[in-house]
């Protein structure tokens, strides 16, 4: 097996947008926050470059969806990490 770790740039320069684009925003206050983007939309950010449409799913909260939309031994969460500003990143990928 091979594994390959994103260089914490990455994750650095999306965090800076997403910051940048909450300022903009009414109704979300970034100043003072810890904006730490969540594995999806940190793919999502990675390949935009590759790819001419990019299709996620997700990014939202409805009623009665899990967390985590998958099963694994010993992993299941009920609720996310308080470091991911869920609100900020939906906005983010909508662009609502």
């Amino acid at each position: 097996m091979t594994v390959r770790l994103m260089n914490p740039s990455v994750v650095d320069a999306l965090e800076a947008t997403m910051r940048e684009y909450g300022k903009c925003l009414k109704g979300i206050r970034v100043a003072g926050k810890r904006i730490v983007p969540s594995s999806g939309v940190v793919a999502a950010f990675s390949v935009r470059n590759l790819c001419g449409n990019i299709t996620v799913y997700g990014f939202g909260s409805y009623p009665k969806t899990p967390y985590q939309y998958y099963r694994l031994e010993r992993t299941e969460r009920q609720v996310g990490n308080h470091v991911h500003f869920w609100k900020l990143e939906r906005r983010f990928v909508y662009g609502k």
